[in-house]
């Protein structure tokens, strides 16, 4: 029996090596049947709240086609952050959300506009994507595939932050190239 995600099934795809040709893959696998689509990072633990306020905040604002959210901590500038720390971080995030709610008050709205989405948690409307792909010649985890690609992709529309996501990069170091390659953006 299929996982399901919010009463719908879950389908997991295998694509080839490298982040630019997965999400490439998971463009086309849905290209047809959303509106908006969203890619989280592996290493990324995002508000439980993060999905539903993003399609919210997407539906009231038709001007938007690129966003991401606000991080609470990024390990990628340090060590990096464990799961259990990163979930302690937007556990206290969310409650505070839901304490804002449960008094009547809405959350803050803030928007930084004309942001690069961050590649850890960054969406796009599908109208705006068209035809455009992430480069696959940004090998391997593709740096920098994000800033490009949200470049592209917002069409003539804003891209920005929304204060109302958010969520921790871990970013976890063990796991990736061995740091010996590096890819022509990172030279």
């Amino acid at each position: 029996m299929p996982a399901e995600a919010a009463g719908r099934p879950v389908e997991v795809a295998i694509a080839g090596r490298g982040l630019t040709i997965q999400r490439n893959h998971g463009i086309e696998m849905v290209k047809e049947d959303v509106d908006l689509i969203v890619f989280f990072d592996d290493d990324f633990a995002p508000s439980r709240f993060w999905l539903a306020q993003a399609r919210r905040l997407m539906m009231a604002d038709g001007s938007v086609n690129a966003f991401t959210g606000r991080i609470l901590a990024d390990g990628i500038h340090g060590p990096g952050l464990g799961w259990e720390t990163a979930e302690a971080i937007v556990a206290k995030e969310d409650a505070a959300a839901l304490a804002l709610l449960a008094g009547g008050r809405s959350l803050p709205h803030a928007n930084a506009g004309d942001v690069p989405s961050y590649g850890c948690n960054m969406g796009f409307r599908m109208s705006a994507i068209g035809d455009q792909r992430f480069d696959e010649r940004l090998k391997l985890y593709g740096w920098q595939e994000d800033t490009d690609f949200s470049a592209r992709a917002r069409g003539t529309g804003k891209r920005v932050r929304f204060d109302e996501l958010w969520g921790v990069h871990l970013g976890v170091k063990s796991g990736r190239s061995p740091g010996i390659k590096l890819g022509y953006a990172q030279v």
